[in-house]
């Protein structure tokens, strides 16, 4: 129960904040982070928070009304919130690495909202062969809900085109940082500190993270992508560019 609690306190105050911060923007520094689970948001986020030299506060049980950096899954408007940097990945490659983090919650036998129902429909989840299949699932899951990944993806696609909307492609970010971090902050702000850009992302690096104790480190950053690519079957992958192609 009181795990239950935790989440609903930290869900409300963030929906609270978003709402909040709608009005709060319009004489103040207020940056958003918008995309789906396990796309990349929390490492644009640091990255975006360091750059602008704005604070990113997390897990938070009060809702926020101060200049800041917002992590969120819920896909703003930008006609309604300025300052919205979109970030998006192969969505095939996000399920897996959900599913990753569910099957290492469960093995832990740590308590998290959701766990009795992920017992139900996956197969047992110590044997990598079930992968695929409990992805599927997942996938099967998350279409039901009305706000889903796939609804989010489109949603982010029809903004992509917006003048003040900066849409952030996690691999290629990965892939070359600096081209795709300046490009994104000139769209939305009009310019870039390349310098300063380039502090930034080395500060984030996995060289730099890894000198530094557990409890400072980053973001994901430091863990290796997750890659659909041999291990999610034909069923699967089917299954998600049906659902992605609606």
């Amino acid at each position: 129960m009181k795990y239950k609690l935790s989440w609903f306190l930290k869900a409300s105050s963030h929906y609270l904040t978003i709402f909040l911060l709608r009005f709060y923007q319009k004489n103040k520094q207020v940056v958003f982070v918008c995309g789906a689970p396990r796309s990349g948001t929390s490492w644009v986020s640091d990255v975006l928070a360091f750059y602008f030299n704005l604070p990113r506060p997390k897990h938070y049980v009060l809702p926020l009304l101060f200049e800041c950096v917002v992590h969120t899954h819920s896909i703003l408007n930008p006609k309604k919130y300025h300052n919205c940097f979109y970030v998006i990945r192969n969505g095939k490659n996000s399920f897996l690495s959900q599913y990753y983090m569910i099957k290492k919650l469960m093995l832990s036998e740590e308590k998290f909202v959701g766990k009795k129902l992920y017992k139900g429909i996956f197969k047992d989840v110590n044997k990598e062969e079930n992968t695929s299949h409990n992805v599927l699932e997942l996938m099967k899951l998350e279409s039901k809900k009305k706000d889903n990944l796939f609804e989010k993806y489109k949603k982010i696609h029809s903004y992509k085109e917006d003048s003040k909307s900066s849409l952030i492609i996690y691999e290629e970010a990965i892939e070359n940082p600096i081209k795709v971090f300046s490009e994104a902050i000139t769209k939305n702000t009009g310019s870039c500190d390349l310098e300063r850009l380039e502090k930034v992302l080395e500060l984030l690096s996995k060289k730099s993270q890894n000198k530094l104790p557990s409890k400072r480190k980053s973001t994901t950053i430091n863990k290796t992508p997750s890659d659909s690519k041999d291990i999610l079957d034909d069923e699967a992958v089917r299954y998600y560019e049906k659902m992605i192609s609606k």
